[in-house]
């Protein structure tokens, strides 16, 4: 072989053997640069659907007393021309009828105030797929003026009913200890619930009591 064919052999090697480093090297960095990117993508996923979680707390979040920190809802209605006597009647009615008793925990016609201690339950999800029944007790007053009355229902707590009430504690303290899961559960449901009983008691005391009709 003579030393032009070597030197023009060697100059096609070396050229083919830059091309292919080059390939790799370019090769590798769009390796890099795509995983750089696809970690990226996955931070801001990440970081968007925490954010959409919060968010979501938020938006269900449950009502708090600034003074005693305590869940509570809270409402004023105004019902003109209806005195006091009347409505401490209607509010005691909708607790007999509501909770099938005619038992009261405080009952004080002095001051117009009526109160009763009730619950319902919910489910909360363990171990992924289960779901587990919760008692949720609470208090309704009724604070009486004439043309108004004032509910207030609060003091929560909750126990899972398979382990019993000696599990008992107070709502802010178990929502404080709860996964995001149960803490969107659970403040969906209590607000379900809560919601609905505030609108049964308006519909009584609107109204008063509501005599069935025989459809003879």
């Amino acid at each position: 072989m003579t030393a032009i064919r070597k030197i023009g052999l060697m100059t096609i090697l070396g050229l083919f053997f830059n091309v292919n480093l080059e390939r790799i090297f370019v090769s590798d960095t769009y390796k890099r640069n795509r995983i750089h990117m696809e970690k990226g993508y996955l931070y801001a996923f990440t970081a968007m659907m925490a954010f959409m979680v919060n968010l979501n707390l938020l938006a269900q979040s449950l009502p708090t007393d600034n003074d005693t920190k305590k869940i509570t809802y809270q409402e004023t209605v105004i019902i003109d021309s209806v005195t006091r006597d009347v409505l401490y009647e209607r509010c005691k009615y909708w607790i007999a009828n509501y909770y099938k008793t005619d038992k009261y925990d405080v009952d004080d016609k002095a001051n117009f105030k009526v109160l009763k201690e009730g619950f319902f339950i919910v489910k909360l999800t363990y171990d992924i797929k289960y779901k587990a029944e919760h008692n949720v007790t609470y208090t309704v007053s009724f604070h009486l003026k004439d043309g108004k009355y004032r509910i207030t229902i609060t003091d929560f707590t909750i126990y899972n009913v398979s382990t019993g009430p000696k599990t008992k504690q107070s709502l802010e303290v178990a929502l404080s200890k709860m996964s995001s899961q149960n803490k969107t559960e659970l403040t969906a449901q209590v607000n379900k619930e809560v919601n609905n009983i505030i609108e049964d008691i308006k519909k009584v005391m609107k109204k008063g009591a509501v005599e069935d009709k025989d459809d003879w």
